[in-house]
């Protein structure tokens, strides 16, 4: 079966989003139960993998917040439009639970992106019309 690129960017978006999703979900749920256990003992020590997670985590939320704003405002379908949004709640719901365990564990999560975010949200900003 052929696909068209734009099948194919459609199907990569639905695969890196949720396992995004699910990466973040496992997170979370780890975090928690690991808390609810009471294997924390409020010190500072977190791994260098969990910080690297968070940030990571929290730098790929704002984006797709970002991009989902994005595709609210500038897309010229009703269903791009839906999905952006679908992207701007999931993704803000996923922060908020991000910063909770932050909170939990005393570490900051941003509400920032990096270059590489920037320069993409910038491409998607001077994008417009049909089929783009």
């Amino acid at each position: 079966m052929y696909y068209s690129k734009k099948q194919v960017m459609k199907k990569l978006k639905k695969l890196i989003f949720v396992t995004a999703a699910f990466s973040a979900v496992v997170f979370i749920t780890g975090c928690k139960k690991f808390i609810d256990l009471g294997h924390h003992d409020n010190s500072d020590a977190v791994s260098v993998t969990d910080e690297n997670f968070i940030a990571k985590t929290a730098i790929k939320n704002v984006a797709e917040i970002e991009a989902g704003t994005l595709a609210e405002s500038k897309g010229t379908d009703l269903s791009v439009r839906n999905f952006g949004t679908m992207m701007v709640d999931d993704h803000s719901s996923a922060q908020a639970e991000l910063k909770a365990i932050g909170s939990a564990i005393h570490r900051s999560v941003a509400d920032t992106v990096d270059n590489e975010h920037k320069a993409v949200k910038e491409q998607l900003m001077s994008l417009a019309g049909k089929g783009v």
